[in-house]
């Protein structure tokens, strides 16, 4: 190569860096989520999943330069200047990336929390920490064209402060076989991020519409370091889950809402509505998820109050 290609090629190496530098200043946090989460994102457990912008390159066909996300299989890659990913401003905010089964696949989320969520909702965040713990979900994970079917997969969340530095503090969490076997090294799960700890035993039970018992009664359990808590309604039926996870995504005792509308693809094109309407709730006392909710939203009222009437009229005939 003569001498001048290499100046060349130098110069606009350093350009390309230095450019890719200054737009890492005015973002603070990956923004990006696996694709199977576009249908799933209940599974998330973060209440909605942000309007997608990131068309390829930062910024383009993006209104609002500083905000971006997109459903994308690199992902659960590390964000560098040869893998450029979506990216947020996040000032004063908390980055977030967690690593989880959906629907058998192994997945990851990253972004600003505070996008995961309504304007000027006040987003409850416990300790900013990396934090993992084994699943009793099955995983397919696809990584560097690799498959690999991985039993009780490791699951878990990294919070970090955002903050404009040379690269997104979340970057830690990737798609891979030694994150999913909760192997600690390099290229797994790092030393500042800790097995779950804290266990407690909480309530195990489901109900959807009039099948399987939930009944306060319900004398089966299960042990993790949170006790979760679903109710609320699916399609119009009833839906109740109690049952236990080894981390929770703002990592404090906090219950939200979720809404949900999307569809359920099936062959011949045929597209099958899906909405869900739920209160979800976290905590770490001991059998804690016991109580039918934190709070009465009105959807549970309206179900307490048809139960009766329904009752009253079978009743009276």
């Amino acid at each position: 190569m003569s001498k001048f290609y290499f100046f060349n090629f130098l110069l606009y190496s350093i350009i390309g860096i230095s450019l890719f530098n200054g737009l890492l200043a005015e973002f603070d946090c990956y923004s990006c989520a696996s694709p199977i989460l576009q249908s799933e994102w209940q599974g998330t457990g973060l209440r909605l999943a942000p309007q997608v912008f990131f068309e390829g390159d930062a910024g383009t066909g993006n209104p609002n330069k500083l905000k971006q996300f997109a459903f994308l299989d690199k992902c659960g890659e590390k964000g560098s200047t040869t893998n450029i990913q979506p990216m947020s401003h996040c000032s004063g905010g908390v980055c977030i990336e967690m690593l989880i089964v959906s629907n058998g696949i192994y997945s990851i989320v990253r972004g600003c929390l505070n996008d995961f969520f309504p304007p000027d909702y006040p987003v409850p965040t416990g300790n900013l920490e990396c934090v993992y713990g084994a699943s009793n979900q099955n995983a397919t994970v696809v990584s560097a064209n690799k498959i690999e079917f991985v039993r009780q997969a490791t699951v878990g969340l990294s919070l970090c402060q955002a903050s404009q530095q040379s690269d997104p503090c979340n970057n830690k969490l990737l798609i891979n076989d030694k994150f999913a076997k909760g192997q600690q090294a390099s290229d797994g799960w790092g030393p500042d991020c800790k097995k779950a700890s804290g266990m407690v035993e909480c309530l195990k039970c489901m109900r959807n519409d009039m099948e399987g018992d939930c009944h306060r009664d319900v004398r089966t359990y299960c042990t993790g370091a949170w006790c979760t808590k679903t109710i609320g309604y699916h399609n119009g039926r009833w839906l109740e889950m109690r049952g236990c996870s080894p981390f929770n995504p703002l990592n404090t005792q906090s219950c939200i809402t979720i809404e949900r509308q999307s569809e359920l693809s099936q062959l011949g094109d045929t597209q099958i509505p899906q909405h869900l309407s739920i209160e979800q709730c976290f905590c770490s006392g001991q059998r804690c998820n016991g109580a039918i909710s934190i709070k009465f939203n009105k959807g549970i009222l309206n179900y307490i109050f048809s139960s009766i009437f329904a009752l009253i009229l079978a009743l009276s005939i």
